[in-house]
């Protein structure tokens, strides 16, 4: 069984990480469950000033939230505007 977590980058963090880019915005993270959602974000090089929300198999999370094998993870950008 392979067992992971799975980042979605949304909108401007795609573009952000190189690995992030060449994989379509999807990252499967082996040995992220049991870390916390921030950690884990910071070791896969998101700009967490830049993360506005995490949404985790449907539900908004904080950077606290503990990963728990299968999750999905989108993190969402800031969007600006005026």
């Amino acid at each position: 069984m392979d067992v992971s977590v799975t980042f979605i980058a949304v909108g401007l963090l795609k573009s952000m990480c190189p690995a992030w880019r060449a994989s379509g915005g999807r990252l499967r993270a082996k040995g992220a469950e049991g870390q916390r959602l921030d950690d884990a974000c910071r070791q896969l090089g998101l700009p967490m000033e830049l993360i506005s929300m995490f949404v985790i198999n449907g539900e908004v999370q904080s950077g606290a939230y503990v990963l728990k094998p299968d999750d999905e993870v989108k993190c969402i950008a800031l969007v600006g505007g005026g």
